[in-house]
């Protein structure tokens, strides 16, 4: 570092983020991106020895890369790439579709004040480790994505030092046509079922829909580097905040006990969910939905049936898991891209 960086600063706007699936060739510029957040752990560990208080040495272990980022919901491009479909072509996605995919590569480009390329960080091989879908009243709806890589390289223009060159050579256009931003309105949810005209959910303040990917990075003796990583079936999960109204959403986790008006909670339901994110400029029916998402066979694994606190709002909360799969080789959520579910 013998040289004095040229710009103060930078704001996140110099920033591009571009998602690949080299498996299928199929690459776009990530829009609404929100935050993009890449990193890498070597599991730095220090050695020391008998007759001395200083560190005699370090050794690491092959690094891990992890890249997250989080866009404002607004079109299916990113999931319909990470899932190995065509991002213009395709209509929907099981989240099961992701074990299959572990050649996705993540470039984030960045350019100087005067908007010149400068800097491109490759983080390449990876896999997808976990996707969050979110929805809370007040905010924006988002996705967060993380993706575990085999390998991470920062590539410069060749200057000030010298460098390979930059792998993009150009700013990619960006989405002009779909929403900038969905907020919590929008976004409907059913529990016990996927009819919205029966089964929608009231006084939701947060929802979450969490997939989990179980990543296994596999090493061996003699190599610097990751030799890969496996993925195993997805966790669904699906984590809610409600103001108290009622008994619902109750009447749907658990059992009615026979012959009286208590629902057991010692006797859980399994059922279906469904989301539907609606088109902000359009009115609320099936035509304008989206994107939707159809959840199968959940049940509880934890909750708060009331919390009262003072001079604040009553709430409950509860959190469900996807039991069983109906959809064969769907993993329990299937997604639709290009308007509600069937």
């Amino acid at each position: 570092m013998s040289f004095n960086p040229t710009d103060i600063a930078r704001f996140g706007h110099r920033y591009q983020l571009h998602v690949r699936n080299n498996e299928t060739a199929q690459e776009a510029v990530a829009d609404r991106v929100q935050s993009a957040d890449p990193r890498f752990t070597a599991n730095l560990e220090k050695a020391y020895e008998l007759g001395s208080v200083d560190p005699v040495g370090t050794a690491t272990d092959p690094p891990e890369f992890t890249f997250v980022f989080e866009e404002n919901l607004h079109n299916s491009e990113i999931d319909l790439i990470l899932a190995g479909q065509d991002p213009t072509s395709g209509s929907s996605f099981c989240v099961g579709d992701l074990v299959e995919q572990d050649d996705i590569h993540l470039y984030l480009l960045s350019r100087d004040n005067n908007g010149n390329l400068t800097e491109e960080l490759l983080y390449n091989d990876g896999v997808v480790a976990e996707m969050a879908w979110r929805f809370v009243v007040g905010g924006a709806c988002t996705t967060t994505f993380t993706v575990n890589a085999k390998q991470g390289c920062l590539y410069t223009s060749g200057s000030p030092t010298s460098g390979s060159g930059l792998i993009h050579t150009s700013w990619g256009g960006g989405d002009t046509t779909s929403p900038g931003i969905i907020k919590g309105k929008d976004a409907r949810i059913t529990l016990g079922g996927t009819v919205e005209a029966t089964r929608r959910a009231f006084r939701l303040q947060s929802f979450t829909v969490r997939c989990a990917f179980p990543v296994q990075a596999v090493k061996e003796l003699g190599t610097r580097t990751l030799v890969g990583q496996l993925v195993g079936p997805p966790d669904v999960t699906v984590d809610f905040d409600l103001l108290m109204a009622d008994y619902q959403p109750t009447d749907v986790i658990a059992a009615l006990s026979s012959g009286s008006t208590c629902f057991d909670l010692t006797n859980l339901n399994e059922f279906d969910a469904a989301i539907r994110l609606y088109d902000p400029d359009q009115t609320q029916i099936s035509a304008n939905v989206l994107k939707a998402w159809h959840l199968e066979n959940l049940r509880a694994s934890a909750g708060t049936p009331m919390r009262a606190q003072v001079r604040g709002l009553a709430t409950m909360r509860y959190s469900l898991t996807v039991g069983k799969a109906t959809t064969v080789g769907c993993g329990g959520l299937k997604i639709y891209t290009t308007g509600d579910m069937p």
